[in-house]
């Protein structure tokens, strides 16, 4: 597995993944055995508490990497097929988030002085990798 081309995320090592210093793990397996993505752990271990930078979806992107990467660490190579859909509703997370964060940037860039409500659609209604 390669890493994204973005020089300026981190991207755990299997060492690190192991020992997360996060207090929770990016990928967990709960008493079932199925696979479990924290999305906010997985921002905090990427981005390091760095502004991002580039592409929404080469930073979705980057995310979906790490995910997957300390899944084979902490699980084995063969977790990867368990993590489709907690892949699929922590991108939809992360997308949400970094939306946020671009409106509240904007509205701090106007003083405050901007309200503006948005409803975000779902999945079913919009696939959003078209609008990038």
């Amino acid at each position: 597995m390669t890493s994204p081309e973005n020089s300026s995320l981190h991207f755990a090592t299997d060492t690190e993944c192991r020992a997360c210093p996060y207090g929770q793990p990016c990928v967990q397996k709960d008493q079932d055995g199925k696979l479990h993505i924290t999305p906010s752990t997985v921002f905090d271990c990427v981005l390091h508490g760095a502004t991002p930078q580039g592409s929404i979806t080469g930073l979705l992107d980057s995310l979906v990497f790490q995910v997957r990467a300390a899944a084979n660490a902490r699980f084995g190579s063969g977790s990867d097929s368990q993590l489709r859909g907690g892949v699929n509703n922590a991108r939809g997370e992360w997308l949400e988030d970094m939306l946020k964060f671009i409106f509240w940037n904007a509205s701090v860039e106007f003083g405050g002085n901007v309200a503006i409500i948005v409803k975000l659609p779902n999945a079913s209604q919009l696939n959003f990798r078209d609008l990038y």
